[in-house]
Parts: C-alpha cells; sequence; structure tokens
C-alpha cells in the first residue's frame, strides 16, 4: 500500500488580515470522509494520532491516505493533498490521456480505411469484430491475441483486482508442519518440540520459580556431609571441647577449665601476692614487730624490708608466726642494746605477701 508525504504550515487563527500560525501545536489529521484519525498516521517514522508542528508551524508526517483534512486547537481547518499523491494523479492521467490518444489513432486510421474501401469493407469489419464496430473502438474481448489473464488487467475495476488477476502479493506457500508448508503466523513452540534441548534446559525453561531453576541445575546444593572424618564437615553448631583441642597439654586444659581464677592459678602454680608499705610499729628487746599484713588470703610467705628517709635499708629480716590478719617479723639489728624501740616517723615497714 503506498505510504502518502505531508509538510504543511497550519494556522492557529486569523484575525482580519493577521495570521497567526500554529507554531508547536498539536494539529489532528483525519480522513475527510469519514472524520477519522488518517490511516497509519506517522511522524518521524513513529505511529501517533496526532501530529506536533515545530516552533514555526510546520509539520511533516505520513499516511496511506492522499488526502487527508487538518485542524488547529482553534478549529481552523482544512483539506491537503500529498504532493505524492497529486503526482501520482498526474501519472494516471497522463497514462489515461495517451491510451485515449491512441485508441482515437486506431479509430481515425480505421475510419480512413472503411473510407477507402466502402461500405463493404465496412460489412467486413462489422462479421469480424462481431457486429460492435461503433466509432470503430475495440473492446477488450475483441483484441487479437490476447489472453485471459491479460484481459482480466485490462478490465480491473481497480489496482486489488488486477494483482488478484496477475497473483501479485500471493503465495502458493501453504500453513502445516513439514519441509514444504510453513508454521502458523501464532505459532509458540513448548519447550519440548526445541529440537536439541536437554532435559536439563528443559527443566531451566518449564521452571515455575528461582528455587525450582536452581534445583534444575544444583546451584546451591553440596555433595558435603556433617561427619567426624577428613572427607566430611563439621556441624555449624560444633564446640570442641578442651580435650578436643588435640596439641593441648594437661596444664593448658586445666587452666581452659579453671572453675575460678583462683584454680587457674593453682593450674600454672602462680599465687597471689600482696604488697603492703607503710606500717609503723615498736620492736620489743629481741626487734620482733607485730603488725597487721592486710592481705586478703593468709600468707604462706613474707619477705619484709624497711624504707627509710627515702632508702630501702637491706636489713636481715626473719619472719615470725603469720596468721590470717598479722605477721610478726624480727627486725634484726633494728633494736639497740636490747632496748625496745619504736619505728621512727620517717621510717616504715613494708610487707610482701605470697599465697
Amino acid at each position: 500500500m503506498a505510504v502518502y508525504s505531508f509538510f504543511e504550515v497550519a494556522v492557529y487563527d486569523q484575525l482580519g488580515g493577521v495570521v497567526r500560525l500554529a507554531r508547536n501545536a498539536r494539529i489532528t489529521v483525519t480522513d475527510p470522509s469519514t472524520g477519522a484519525t488518517a490511516p497509519a498516521l506517522k511522524q518521524n517514522g513513529q505511529p501517533v494520532s496526532w501530529v506536533t508542528t515545530d516552533d514555526k508551524g510546520g509539520a511533516a508526517w505520513t499516511s496511506t491516505l492522499g488526502v487527508v483534512r487538518i485542524t488547529s486547537p482553534t478549529g481552523q481547518s482544512r483539506t491537503v493533498q500529498s504532493p505524492d499523491y497529486l503526482a501520482e494523479v498526474h501519472a494516471a492521467s497522463d497514462t489515461a490521456q495517451a491510451a485515449a490518444n491512441s485508441a482515437a489513432a486506431s479509430a481515425t486510421s480505421a475510419q480512413n480505411a472503411a473510407n477507402l474501401v466502402g461500405a463493404p469493407a465496412k460489412s467486413a469489419m462489422d462479421a469480424a469484430m462481431g457486429g460492435d464496430v461503433a466509432g470503430l473502438v475495440p473492446k477488450v474481448n475483441q483484441l487479437g491475441g490476447s489472453t485471459t489473464t491479460g484481459r482480466a488487467v485490462l478490465t480491473a475495476a481497480d489496482a486489488a483486482a488486477a494483482r488478484t488477476a496477475i497473483g501479485a502479493g500471493t503465495s502458493n506457500l501453504t500453513i502445516g508442519t513439514t519441509s514444504a508448508t510453513a508454521k502458523a503466523g501464532d505459532y509458540a513452540p513448548t519447550s519440548a518440540q526445541i529440537s536439541d534441548a536437554t532435559a536439563t534446559g528443559k527443566s531451566l525453561l518449564t521452571a515455575p520459580d528461582a528455587a525450582t531453576a536452581r534445583a534444575a541445575i544444583g546451584a546451591g546444593t553440596s555433595n558435603l556431609a556433617i561427619g567426624t572424618t577428613a572427607s566430611t564437615a563439621k556441624a555449624g553448631n560444633y564446640a570442641p571441647t578442651a580435650a578436643q583441642i588435640s596439641d593441648s597439654t594437661t596444664v593448658g586444659r586445666a587452666v581452659l577449665t579453671a572453675a575460678d581464677a583462683a584454680a587457674a592459678r593453682t593450674a600454672i602454680g602462680v599465687g597471689r601476692v600482696f604488697v603492703v608499705k607503710g606500717l609503723n610499729g615498736t620492736t620489743d628487746a629481741s626487734g620482733n614487730v607485730t603488725v597487721a599484713h592486710g592481705a586478703p588470703f593468709t600468707p604462706s610467705a613474707v619477705q619484709a624490708f624497711i624504707h627509710n628517709n627515702g632508702a630501702t635499708l637491706a636489713l636481715p629480716i626473719s619472719t615470725g608466726a603469720i596468721t590470717a590478719t598479722q605477721v610478726t617479723v624480727r627486725c634484726m639489728n633494728w633494736s639497740a642494746g636490747g632496748v625496745a624501740n619504736a619505728l621512727a616517723l620517717n621510717s616504715a615497714l613494708g610487707l610482701v605477701c605470697w599465697e
């Protein structure tokens, strides 16, 4: 079917002698005979229901109708013809005129021949042409050598009838399922009809959801099993005990499983140490002094020292009785001639107690 091109400048309105163009406006393009949108209407190659003018009021479009009516938003309307359509009409007119001229020339020649030979020749022509020589213009069925197809083309009512006469636009191809036929236009193959599809491929094509598709190709799955061998895996909630740490020692396991801090120290053989200093007291005649050690445990051993005037005196000190609260130490060489002496105010006794 022919497609006709248009370019028009649309008028928005006209006030007296002033004409305003429909710039950047929506212009309707309709069939003058029906008022419906022009068939196969396109602008810039895209199907549209109307066309839009540019900033100068111009618009280009195509349609399979050669004559259309354009209307601006204000109702300004006029009928326009496509240059392609006009050229087609002129060409058809020229062809018809040429045919008419040819027929007229043939008639003139025939008439001249009849004039030359007189009435007998005319009668012979009448008999040869079926008695129909009115105006000496032959009919299609009187053309010598014409075929049925040729006569059907010459007498076709329109272009569609002419195409039908010569089989143009038709095909011998039929709908079917063999190599010599064609599939129907609405043919939609199923997965089973894809000749080289595998069972896995077809399962993917027909999977109702993502989970089924993953299952079809084994995505997200594993052959690994839970176990205790080198080829298996530990459970996700596996929590080893101290005994299951392969390179742990007895001491290390005892520390890991110690019930409390004391047990942990016992495991590694470390007792608590408590240091106290700034203790003052009075030695007896033998140099002994009993003081509260303040340790939160009963010491198993005590080391004493004396701090005097900013210096720690390294005096021989022996430890006496140790109780849960106090300790007696002998500060040798501290007593003077066996007389009890008070520790000087600027001197202090310090203790280091071991649990």
